[in-house]
């Protein structure tokens, strides 16, 4: 069968549509990436039947924009023959304990998909209006599955998931560890495995996630036990636009000091901070390595 695979990042978007024969993908034709999304300056990557081209700033300010210039591209070429999909697979950063494994998507399942927004701010949105864009476009028999990065990290022990905070409060708001890019980590963990043809039974691996969002997973036996990353993809390490860990007092502190309402602090934490925030000049550790290098800029230095 051909399925049609998102992959929705912060500030990017990743496709491919590949042949799947149980459960294995045999061939793909075509995959590619837009990146810097609501730059201004994006990068469209597109390798289509092994012929590979690059288009700078396509004309996309947001994600929307972007999945309905790809499947332009791909619904305009007739060997992909984009009609032909039986599926599409959408990534989903944020499950909560609603989702535990890929859903096929339906109207309750957009309801309760819905709800999660607001734990992963800069992602579920993004997925949700892929899904819209996508059934516009490819009708509303085409399948459309949710597959979720918190899925991964459900084996994670107690003591690694539960914050130490009353443990009535946490239960009853389902506050604990998720844990994000499951899907990533666990890629990388059988492309390890299969690269060394070690079975899983004897590993203990530690995988680096590093993009604008940025996590580190420690594994056993194939399955995730400790993340980085926490309640919402906030936590850990520092990321494009995101602190990563801070004193949870700061929160409080800036939103009387700015006069801001908590929600405002919390935007940016998510948006302002990260290397950009400690730069003040851009998130992309390319053009931070370029400042620093050349330009011997302290605070690209700081942030790096």
């Amino acid at each position: 069968m051909k399925v049609l695979a998102l992959n929705y990042g912060s500030s990017s978007l990743k496709f491919l549509v590949a042949e799947i024969d149980h459960g294995k993908i045999t061939g793909y034709q075509a995959r590619g990436s837009i990146d810097q999304i609501g730059e201004g300056e994006s990068i469209l990557r597109l390798d289509l039947l092994g012929q590979s081209s690059v288009t700078e700033n396509p004309k996309v300010s947001n994600h929307a924009e972007a999945v309905r210039a790809i499947l332009e591209i791909l619904r305009s070429d007739r060997e992909v023959e984009l009609s032909g999909v039986e599926a599409v697979g959408h990534r989903f950063v944020h499950g909560a304990n609603l989702f535990s494994d890929p859903v096929v998507v339906d109207e309750q399942v957009m309801g309760s998909l819905e709800k999660l927004n607001d734990l992963a701010p800069l992602h579920n949105p993004i997925s949700l209006q892929g899904i819209q864009v996508t059934r516009g476009i490819l009708g509303q028999k085409v399948p459309m599955v949710a597959v979720f990065d918190t899925a991964f990290h459900q084996s994670m022990p107690s003591y690694a998931s539960t914050y130490a905070i009353p443990y009535d409060l946490a239960e009853r708001h389902g506050i604990k560890r998720y844990g994000f890019h499951g899907i990533a980590h666990s890629s990388l963990i059988q492309g390890y495995e299969a690269f060394h043809g070690r079975p899983r039974k004897e590993d203990r691996i530690i995988s680096l996630h590093l993009g604008n969002g940025c996590s580190v997973t420690a594994t056993a036996h194939g399955q995730s036990v400790d993340t980085s990353m926490g309640f919402t993809p906030l936590e850990g390490l520092v990321m494009g636009t995101r602190s990563g860990d801070l004193d949870p007092s700061i929160v409080r502190y800036l939103s009387q000091k700015e006069n801001v309402d908590v929600s405002e602090v919390e935007h940016w934490l998510n948006h302002r901070s990260g290397l950009l925030g400690v730069s003040g000049r851009s998130k992309d550790m390319r053009v931070l390595l370029e400042a620093a290098n050349r330009e011997q800029d302290e605070r690209a230095k700081q942030a790096i």
